[in-house]
């Protein structure tokens, strides 16, 4: 999640996909980097009524 591009938190999950906690990151070069890479594929969603499991 990134909080107004100057701070990013990171959900940091197990191998089995258990939360194991969350990291803090102001770095703005990996936060430019999340927010650009959020932005790209923001506009390619599947229409929830074409999802299945």
């Amino acid at each position: 999640m990134v909080f107004d591009h100057d701070l990013i938190r990171f959900g940091l999950f197990s191998g089995c996909g258990a939360f194991v906690g969350r990291a803090l990151c102001d770095d703005p070069d990996v936060i430019k980097n999340v927010a650009e890479a959020f932005e790209s594929i923001w506009s390619r969603p599947l229409p929830h009524d074409r999802y299945t499991v």
